[in-house]
């Protein structure tokens, strides 16, 4: 309409417009063909499709930053109230909840946020999120509490959601936009907000996006917390049974008699081995790497070691800053292949 007649009209107008209209005139078929004819002549063709503008609610248009990236240097946020220092608020909130449950609902920072679309859109995000979150709480449940994150799963998880409030919101606002892009077409690799429907999937794959690095900080966390577990031979997987460094079979009495007891590292990869070999392995001070997992290099903070050595064996051991901070675990891919024997490492296993 802009392009045609030069008017720039805000949603709320038009359909202020268009339920006047319906509510003063009756829907008499000559009447619809005249208008019909009127918008032909112009080239306005009309489409059929979705919900009668007079069946859905009154819209509310927000403003959005017209190009926006999460990857942007200037800090610009995606719209007005979104700024980092809220989004950090938001994430402080989350953990100081520190369960899933709280993760379906808008926190404080964000409420004000979500209110500018009216009730209409925030209900059908309350919706989605409460869906989603849920879907996240089953996916990294009771069994797997303790596995890394895998980032591309739950990627495609948040995508699925993102592409339910698109179906939502068009049944009851009508159609987003054309676009061959769940997230819209981007230009030089920056999204192009094009409409109020498109800038609210963005916020929504944000507030997910926070709630999944909560997730993954408190769980980062709780593993190193845990460091490692000690395991039973008889509850051992057949393929779980040989050890990753002296690749021998765990729980069968060698030659001197001693047989190698399993645990599992939590803190970590989640290998499975055997805790003498890992003894010897980081009590070899002629090798600088050996504060790491042999397996997939993760370097273990002093706690770890103390669990597993006692703490009378680290007076002249230099260690990892004990201040740490789970962010920076959170992009290390922890699951790699099981080296060579110590004598001769794998180059693919090194950081």
């Amino acid at each position: 309409m802009s392009e045609i007649f030069e008017l720039d009209l805000a949603a709320e107008e038009i359909w202020d417009l268009h339920t006047t209209w319906h509510n003063l005139h009756e829907d008499e078929q000559p009447d619809s063909k005249l208008m019909e004819g009127f918008m032909d002549r112009v080239g306005v063709r009309l489409e059929v499709i979705g919900t009668p503008l007079s069946e859905t609610l009154p819209p509310k248009t927000a403003a959005f930053a017209k190009y926006w990236s999460p990857q942007a240097s200037d800090g610009r946020p995606l719209c007005q109230g979104l700024t980092a220092f809220a989004r950090e608020r938001s994430q402080a909130w989350l953990i100081s909840q520190n369960k899933v449950p709280s993760y379906d609902r808008f926190t404080p920072a964000e409420e004000p946020v979500v209110a500018m679309f009216g009730t209409g859109v925030a209900s059908i995000m309350k919706d989605v999120i409460k869906r989603w979150a849920d879907a996240m709480g089953s996916k990294l449940g009771e069994d797997q509490r303790l596995r890394p994150i895998k980032p591309m799963e739950q990627g495609n998880l948040i995508m699925k959601y993102i592409t339910d409030f698109q179906q939502a919101y068009e049944l009851m606002y009508g159609k987003i936009e054309d676009s061959r892009s769940i997230l819209g077409e981007p230009r030089d690799e920056i999204p192009h907000i094009r409409s109020t429907g498109h800038g609210a999937k963005l916020l929504l794959g944000l507030m997910m996006t926070d709630r999944l690095r909560v997730f993954c900080r408190l769980r980062t966390l709780e593993r190193m917390e845990i460091g490692f577990r000690e395991l039973e031979v008889k509850d051992l997987e057949q393929d779980s049974r040989k050890c990753p460094i002296c690749q021998d079979e765990i729980g069968v009495q060698d030659v001197d008699g001693s047989k190698e007891s399993p645990i599992v590292l939590v803190i970590c990869c989640g290998q499975i081995i055997g805790e003498a070999c890992l003894k010897r392995w980081l009590l070899d001070r002629y090798d600088e790497t050996r504060d790491s997992c042999p397996i997939c290099r993760f370097e273990f903070p002093k706690s770890f070691l103390n669990k597993l050595l006692g703490e009378d064996w680290y007076d002249e051991w230099d260690f990892p800053d004990e201040g740490l901070d789970a962010d920076d675990y959170e992009i290390i891919n922890l699951i790699s292949p099981s080296p060579n024997p110590p004598s001769s490492p794998s180059p693919e296993a090194q950081p």
